[in-house]
C-alpha cells in the first residue's frame, strides 16, 4: 500500500495520516487537542492572549472585555 501511495506523489506526512485507524488516531496525528472534539457552544477559553492582529468593522454585543 506505501508503494501506491508513494507512486500517488503522497508526502511521508500524509500517509502517517492515511493510515490512522479512527478519528482519534487522525486527532493524534494532527496534534490536534481536547478542544478539537468539543461543541461550539461548550467551549469556554479563559486566559491567554492574541497580540499583533487588528480588527476592523466589529460590533461585540454584551460581555465584558
Amino acid at each position: 500500500a506505501s508503494a501506491a501511495l508513494t507512486a500517488l506523489g503522497l508526502s511521508n506526512y500524509a500517509k502517517t495520516l492515511i493510515d490512522d485507524a479512527d478519528a482519534a488516531a487522525a486527532r493524534t496525528t494532527l496534534g490536534l487537542g481536547s478542544i478539537a472534539t468539543q461543541a461550539s457552544n461548550s467551549v469556554s477559553i479563559t486566559g491567554g492572549s492574541i497580540a499583533g492582529i487588528s480588527i476592523d468593522n466589529v460590533t461585540i454585543d454584551g460581555g465584558s472585555y
